[in-house]
């Protein structure tokens, strides 16, 4: 399952970022929440219990019953800070250039 995750976000990965920005509606860290949603069901049907959390992931990730989706690229890996932080900002300001030059 995990490599059959992996190779299913790298590829929705490369998707996204191939296309033209107005294209793109979600974003990368979603990309990796959603990859979580396999393996929340394998352990459903393991009857693993959910565990506690705050209120902010309840709210936020309220199908995540088991605390796995990432809520900042830190939760991933602290190396994902800076591309993903450059990858919204690359999206802002062509979005924003874009639509000043229209």
């Amino acid at each position: 399952m995990i490599a059959q995750v992996s190779a299913e976000v790298h590829d929705n990965l490369v998707e996204l970022l191939s296309q033209d920005v107005f294209e793109q509606r979600t974003n990368p860290l979603a990309i990796f929440r959603q990859a979580t949603r396999p393996i929340t069901e394998v352990l459903k049907k393991l009857g693993s219990p959910a565990v506690t959390r705050d209120e902010f992931d309840e709210r936020s990730f309220p199908d995540d019953v088991y605390g796995l989706s990432p809520a900042t690229w830190v939760d991933i890996d602290e190396a994902m800070v800076e591309p993903g932080i450059e990858w919204g900002a690359w999206k802002a300001a062509t979005v924003m250039m874009r639509k000043k030059n229209q």
